[in-house]
């Protein structure tokens, strides 16, 4: 089982990248083409419209014009360079999934994030928690480094953009 784990989320991390490399041979000149495309592959929800709203975020709209969420980007410093993520929140901030697209780690420590389901006890924060400083989340021996990163990345996405509806 363990190994499982280790070889999905070694899978994401490379069809992220994949997705990426892709999306960069689309972008426009800000580079907004590349994020609008991981928000549509990446959003579990079916995502059918995706639009940039001017407070740092993008909305997320599905087949009924509803939203139903907003993604936001960041990047933290790792211990071998930066470290990019894409944060879905639902349309109360609430985090429901982080997605790292891009980093230089060692691969065996960063997959220890997934080994130790990192990423999963940031789900379910409130991307407001984020706003002033880095909420407290137990992270990842080994990969201290590497989860300090991305709880960097999400506060820095947070902290420039509205968080929820109405604020």
């Amino acid at each position: 089982m363990r190994k499982w784990l280790i070889g999905a989320g070694l899978l994401t991390v490379t069809l992220i990248a994949a997705l990426v490399v892709f999306a960069t041979m689309m972008k426009d000149e800000n580079g907004s083409e590349i994020q609008r495309t991981m928000i549509q592959t990446l959003y579990r929800d079916e995502a059918v419209s995706v639009k940039w709203d001017d407070s740092g975020r993008w909305q997320i709209y599905n087949i009924n014009g509803d939203l139903s969420g907003y993604a936001y980007f960041g990047m933290g410093q790792g211990y071998a360079g930066p470290v990019k993520v894409v944060a879905f929140t639902n349309p109360d901030g609430i985090i429901t999934k982080v997605y790292p697209y891009e980093h230089e780690e060692t691969p065996s420590f960063f997959a220890m994030l997934y080994e130790h389901n990192f990423l999963e006890r940031v789900e379910g924060l409130s991307a407001s928690d984020f706003d002033r400083e880095k909420p407290e989340v137990d992270v990842v021996s080994g990969a201290t480094v590497s989860c300090e990163a991305i709880l960097t990345a999400l506060s820095r996405s947070f902290s420039g953009a509205t968080v929820a509806e109405g604020h």
